[in-house]
Formats: structure tokens, C-alpha cells, sequence
């Protein structure tokens, strides 16, 4: 059988672009090293003097969080998301983009405060991102902290719903005339993909 592939969308970064993302990823795994052989050189003691922490965002106010709440349990998915297109403040020099990524309690107990931090700090959709939580847990827990969420009724069949609720809300969005990006829980940016998307639209 023979196999017909379309030609990559977009144009390839030049050369001096590679180059610069190859010493980009040189250094980050230069660090990495250096830290590796700290840890490696120091002893138990020194390490119980060191502890490391992390300092958690301080809760939402409990009257919003209940708002919150319920606004997920009462509300129809459509009615959710149009309530937090209103709030959000999309990116003007990416064509008024927007950012969300999905979750539910396995992703969200290890790493919704980091994902949220990560958005703000290093992509660089800050006050235009949202959650779309896949259970109770995970809408809660946005709502705790006063992380925009929107909820998708629960199915328990949680691997059909990842796939349908992918392409329903990026539908919903598109109706609203609304462009966004779209990454998943367990991508890890090291730098933000803003100048990337700004040289393509």
C-alpha cells in the first residue's frame, strides 16, 4: 500500500533559530547536571538543612468559591464557558488568543497550582487561560483558588470523555469566534511558544 503525506504546514525555523534552541537546551541540561552533582556531593545533614518547600496560592475568599461552585454544578457547559470567556483578557498581539488545557483529580492533586504557574510565568497566557475540569474534584479544587474552570458533566468512561471533550470545547470556542491554544496537563514548557504563534498568524 502506498502511504501519501501532506507537506508540514508551517515554514521551519532557520537555521540561526535551531542554533539558538540547541544552546538553549545545552543550558538547561547543563544546570540540570550541576544540580545532580550538588545534591550528589552534599550529606543526609546537609540536606535536612536545605529542605525545600513550596508555597501554596492562598485560597479564594469562601463566598466566591461557593459562587464558583455552584456556577459548575448549575450551569450548562456552554453558559459556564461564556462566563468565563467574559472574564478572561485575551492576548491582543496573537489575534485575541486564549488558552486552556483539561483535567481531572489525577492530573489536578499533583499539578494544577504548577500548570497555572506555568501558564502565567512561562507561556505567557496570563489572565487568558482556563481549566476544563473532568470531575467534581478537579472543579472544586480550581474553585478553591479562584482558577478559572469550566465543568463537564462526569462520564465514566473517562477515556472517551477526554477525547469528545477535546474537540467539543475547542468547538464551542470556534462558534464564539474565539482563538485559543490548546496544550495538555503534562506538557512542560521551558520557554514561552507566544513568538512562535505571533510570527504565524
Amino acid at each position: 500500500n502506498h502511504l501519501e503525506f501532506q507537506d508540514y504546514p508551517f515554514p521551519l525555523p532557520p537555521a540561526s533559530q535551531s542554533q539558538q534552541d540547541d544552546k538553549s537546551m545545552a543550558a538547561l541540561t547543563n544546570k540540570t547536571n550541576e544540580w545532580i552533582e550538588e545534591f550528589k556531593q552534599r550529606s543526609d545533614t546537609d540536606l535536612g538543612s536545605h529542605l525545600i518547600g513550596y508555597e501554596f496560592p492562598a485560597k479564594d475568599d469562601d463566598a466566591i468559591k461557593q459562587k464558583c461552585i455552584t456556577s459548575t454544578q448549575t450551569l450548562s457547559v456552554e453558559d459556564q464557558l461564556d462566563k468565563i470567556l467574559s472574564h478572561l483578557v485575551p492576548l491582543k498581539d496573537t489575534h485575541n488568543m486564549i488558552a486552556f488545557s483539561m483535567t481531572d483529580e489525577t492530573y489536578a492533586k499533583d499539578m494544577l497550582h504548577e500548570v497555572y504557574e506555568m501558564n502565567n510565568d512561562i507561556v505567557g497566557f496570563e489572565g487568558a487561560f482556563f481549566f476544563v475540569a473532568m470531575d467534581s474534584y478537579t472543579a472544586n479544587m480550581a474553585c478553591e483558588f479562584g482558577y478559572p474552570v469550566v465543568a463537564m458533566p462526569e462520564n465514566d468512561d473517562l477515556k472517551k470523555q477526554v477525547q469528545s471533550t477535546k474537540v467539543f470545547v475547542s468547538k464551542l470556542l470556534v462558534e464564539r469566534g474565539q482563538s485559543f491554544l490548546f496544550y495538555e496537563m503534562d506538557v512542560w514548557f521551558v520557554r514561552s511558544p507566544l513568538r512562535m504563534l505571533q510570527q504565524h498568524m
